[in-house]
C-alpha cells in the first residue's frame, strides 16, 4: 500500500500538468520594426487590452482569425495572427512595417 501511494505522489510531483497550465487570455510579443528597437507587447484577450513596454494601452477593436487590430488616440497596430508580419499606421507615423514573434517563458 505504501509503495502504491508513493507511486501516486511521484506521478503527481513528477508531471508537468500538475504544476501549472498557461493562460490562454495572455500572449507576449517581442516585434521590431524596420531599423527600430523592439517592442515588447503584452495581449489580454479577456479585457480586449494591449499594452507595449511603454506602458501605452491600445483598445482592441476587431481580433479574427487573421488579424489583430488595436488602437489608441490615432495609432492603429494590426499583427497578422500567422506570418506576425506588425503594420503600424497613425497621424504622427508613417506606415512601418515590422515583424513579431510569441516569447515563451524562459523559467
Amino acid at each position: 500500500m505504501k509503495k502504491l501511494l508513493g507511486i501516486v505522489v511521484l506521478g503527481l510531483l513528477l508531471s508537468e500538468n500538475a504544476y501549472s497550465h498557461d493562460d490562454p487570455n495572455h500572449s507576449y510579443l517581442r516585434c521590431s520594426n524596420a531599423g527600430g528597437d523592439y517592442k515588447y507587447i503584452e495581449i489580454d484577450f479577456k479585457k480586449k487590452t494591449l499594452f507595449d513596454r511603454y506602458g501605452q494601452l491600445y483598445e482592441i477593436v476587431s481580433v479574427d482569425k487573421l488579424y489583430l487590430i488595436a488602437k489608441r488616440k490615432d495609432i492603429i497596430l494590426t499583427i497578422n495572427r500567422y506570418s506576425g508580419i506588425l503594420f503600424t499606421k497613425g497621424r504622427q507615423i508613417n506606415v512601418k512595417e515590422g515583424y513579431c514573434e510569441a516569447l515563451k517563458k524562459q523559467f
